[in-house]
């Protein structure tokens, strides 16, 4: 049995443009991958190395610098904030199941991992670092979590969530494998991993803010 939500909550609408604003992630990303020297590689180049904040040898290069790692390491921070509002602020519209709840909590989860992440550059506090670096997989969790949570509610976020965790699974498994076997694809695998979230989060944000528009937010679980 659900229960259409017929007046807009403004909480919710705030948290999908919370959301939304999460593309703003990607666009400093390809702003700071211009900037990189030398070129950048998507295949092998980790994404962290945007917020190296020191110029020199490291990991796949013998030099390597990143002039916009302040600007990059402020869009991880900016991210895991986003992450989090959106979860906090669009909490009472998703089914009311220990699914969701710990999807939500996995997404809160995530966005920590970023703010961790973009406060403690790798040549800074590499331990902090990696700590963060476990948004690999509570982003996963996450898209699991609520693709098996709302899978039977005939509705496109449940069902894209299983396949964005499929692709970052994917990426978690196979990446390594890749890298002891051929010494690249890295960077390309750790892609995989990270951007289903984010891409899943921009989507179900605009289609809170749709649905917000239109008059009413979400379908929730009474019983």
């Amino acid at each position: 049995m659900y229960d259409v939500i017929s007046q807009r909550r403004p909480a919710a609408l705030l948290g999908g443009l919370a959301w939304l604003l999460s593309l703003f992630y990607f666009l400093v990303q390809a702003v700071a991958q211009a900037a990189f020297t030398p070129a950048y590689s998507l295949l092998d180049d980790r994404i962290s190395d945007l917020g190296n904040t020191a110029c020199g040898p490291w990991l796949t290069h013998a030099y390597a610098c990143s002039p916009l790692h302040a600007w990059m390491n402020a869009a991880l921070i900016a991210t895991g904030v986003l992450l989090v509002l959106g979860a906090v602020l669009t909490w009472r519209e998703w089914p009311a199941r220990r699914l969701s709840v710990a999807g939500l909590v996995c997404v809160i989860l995530a966005g920590l991992g970023y703010i961790v992440v973009g406060l403690a550059p790798e040549n800074v506090a590499i331990g902090l670092h990696l700590l963060g670096a476990t948004n690999l997989l509570t982003s996963n969790l996450a898209l699991l979590l609520f693709g098996l949570a709302t899978r039977r509610d005939g509705t496109w976020p449940g069902g894209l969530a299983l396949v964005c965790a499929t692709i970052g699974f994917a990426g978690l498994l196979v990446g390594p494998l890749l890298v002891a076997m051929t010494g690249h694809g890295g960077g390309f695998s750790e892609r995989l991993a990270l951007y289903p979230l984010i891409v899943w989060v921009i989507l179900a944000g605009a289609r809170f803010r749709h649905n917000g528009t239109r008059g009413r937010v979400m379908h929730r679980a009474t019983v």
